[in-house]
C-alpha cells in the first residue's frame, strides 16, 4: 500500500491526472463505479468492485424513477477528484482538518487510483468503509413490509446513498466542506427515525418536530433530497453556507438523546425515565446550553404528549415493540463504541485497539444477537456467516481490525437500517391507537 505525508505528491502526477481525467468520464454512474474500483483495488490489485453489486445499487436508485440521482454521486466524486487537484480551496486545504481517528493519527494517507490517475486519501480504510451505507440502501429498496410512504423509501434510500458519499468525502480530503456534509448527514440519518416515530402521534408541536427553537418543521424527505442533491447544484466552496441555511437541529447528540426520551417514555413507566434519560443520558451526552433546552422546553412538551397519547403503551402493545427496539439498541451500542474510538471504561483504554479485532471477530456474534431480538429481515444475502456476496465493503476484512471507526461504518449502517425497519412498524401501533381513540 503506498504511503505519503499530506500534499506530499510532485507536481508531474497532479499534471498528469489533470490530463487522462478529460478522457475517462463517460455513462451516468461510471465516475462513482471508477472511484469503488479504484477501493477494491486499493486493498486487492487483481479485483474491481463487483459489476454485479453496482448494478444492483445503480437499479436501487433507479426503482422509483428519481431524476439525477446517480448523476449526483457522480458529481460528488469528480469534486472530490477536482477538489484533491486544487489542493483544496483557500482556508480549507486538503488534509487540512485535525482529528483523533487513530488513521488521521498515524499519517496513514495514501494514493488511490491507477497509474496516471491517482489522488490522496487521507483514511484509507474510513474511507472505504462507508460502501456498507451503499449497501443498506440495496436494504431499503429491496425490504417489502413497510408501511410507510413512497416518498419516504425514497428519502431513506437517498440518505445511505448521501451518507456514502458524504462520509467518504470527509474521511478522504480531512476538509472543512467534507466534515460538514458528513455531519449534516449524520444528523439526518438519526432526525429520519425520530421523525416518522413522532409523526405517528400526530403532534404539532414544532418544538417535539424540530428538537429545537425557531427552527421551521420540514418533513425529513425535504431536508435529504436538498442534501443529496447539493454535489450537482453546488460548487464545494458553496457547500458550507448552504448546509448552514437548512431549517434542521444540527446537534447530533440533542437529536439522539430526544429519541431516546420518546421511546423510553412510550414503553417504560415516567419514573424510570426521568431517572434514566434527565439524570444519566441528557448530562453525560448534551452540553449547558442543550441541557437547559432539553429540561425546559423539550420535556414538557413531551409530557403533554405523553399524557394525550396514554403513554406507556400497554404490555401486550409495547412489549413485542419494546423487544425489537432492545435489539436495535444491541446493535447501535456496539457500533458507538467504536465511533469516537474509545471505551467507556477507563481501566481498558490503553488496551483498545487490541480489543477493535476482537470486536470485528465478535460482530457477528453481536449482530446475530440483535437480529434475533429486532427480527428485521436481512434482505442482503451474504449476512455475516454467508462469504457468496463478498466482504460488506472493499478491504473490510483488514480494515475492521485496524481501524475503529471503520468497523463503526459498517455496523453503524446495518443499526440504522434495522432502527428505520423498527420505527416504521412504531408508527403504524401509534396510528392505529389514534385511529381508535378518534372510533371511540
Amino acid at each position: 500500500m503506498l504511503q505519503a505525508r499530506r500534499g506530499a505528491w510532485p507536481n508531474s502526477i497532479v499534471l498528469a491526472n489533470v490530463l487522462v481525467w478529460q478522457f475517462v468520464l463517460g455513462d451516468v454512474g461510471e465516475t462513482t463505479k471508477m472511484f469503488l474500483d479504484d477501493m477494491s483495488l486499493h486493498f486487492d490489485e487483481s479485483t474491481t468492485y463487483p459489476d454485479f453489486l453496482y448494478e444492483e445499487l445503480s437499479n436501487c436508485m433507479a426503482k422509483w424513477g428519481v431524476e439525477q440521482l446517480e448523476e449526483t454521486q457522480d458529481a460528488a466524486f469528480q469534486k472530490f477528484y477536482d477538489y484533491y487537484l486544487s489542493g483544496g480551496s483557500r482556508g480549507d486545504a486538503w488534509g487540512g482538518r485535525e482529528e483523533d481517528f487513530l488513521e488521521s493519527k498515524l499519517n496513514k494517507s495514501a494514493l488511490f487510483g491507477t497509474t496516471y490517475r491517482t489522488y490522496e486519501v487521507q483514511e484509507p480504510c474510513n474511507y472505504v468503509s462507508n460502501v456498507g451505507f451503499y449497501r443498506s440502501a440495496i436494504r431499503v429498496c429491496d425490504y417489502k413490509t413497510w408501511n410507510i410512504p413512497v416518498s419516504d423509501q425514497i428519502a431513506l434510500m437517498q440518505t445511505f446513498i448521501t451518507t456514502g458519499t458524504s462520509s467518504c468525502w470527509f474521511h478522504g480530503s480531512m476538509t472543512n466542506a467534507g466534515q460538514q456534509f458528513d455531519a449534516h448527514m449524520v444528523a439526518i440519518l438519526i432526525n429520519n427515525a425520530y421523525q416518522i416515530l413522532i409523526r405517528g402521534t400526530g403532534t404539532n408541536s414544532t418544538i417535539l418536530w424540530t428538537v429545537g427553537q425557531d427552527i421551521e418543521p420540514i418533513p425529513f424527505p425535504e431536508l435529504v433530497t436538498d442534501i443529496t442533491y447539493m454535489p450537482l447544484n453546488y460548487g464545494v466552496p458553496e457547500w458550507i453556507p448552504f448546509l448552514l441555511e437548512l431549517q434542521m437541529q444540527r446537534s447530533i447528540n440533542l437529536i439522539i438523546v430526544a429519541l431516546l426520551a420518546f421511546g423510553c417514555y412510550a414503553f417504560l413507566p415516567s419514573s424510570i425515565c426521568d431517572c434514566l434519560v434527565q439524570d444519566v443520558i441528557a448530562p453525560e451526552l448534551l452540553n449547558e446550553v442543550e441541557t437547559d433546552f432539553f429540561v425546559n422546553q423539550y420535556i414538557p412538551e413531551l409530557n403533554m404528549l405523553i399524557e394525550t397519547q396514554d403513554f406507556p403503551l400497554p404490555l401486550l402493545q409495547g412489549g413485542p415493540l419494546f423487544i425489537k427496539l432492545m435489539g436495535v439498541a444491541i446493535a447501535f451500542i456496539w457500533a458507538f463504541v467504536f465511533q469516537k474510538e474509545q471505551l467507556p471504561v477507563p481501566c481498558l483504554e490503553g488496551d483498545f485497539f487490541n480489543l477493535t479485532a476482537l470486536g470485528a471477530i465478535k460482530s457477528p456474534l453481536v449482530d446475530f444477537l440483535a437480529s434475533l431480538l429486532h427480527g428485521v429481515h436481512n434482505t442482503d444475502d451474504r449476512g455475516f456467516f454467508d462469504p457468496r456476496r463478498g466482504h460488506p465493503y472493499p478491504g473490510s476484512e483488514f480494515c475492521n481490525k485496524q481501524s475503529p471507526h471503520a468497523l463503526y461504518h459498517e455496523r453503524a449502517a446495518d443499526a440504522v437500517f434495522e432502527l428505520y425497519a423498527v420505527a416504521d412498524e412504531v408508527e403504524q401501533l401509534f396510528i392505529q391507537r389514534s385511529n381508535h381513540r378518534r372510533k371511540l
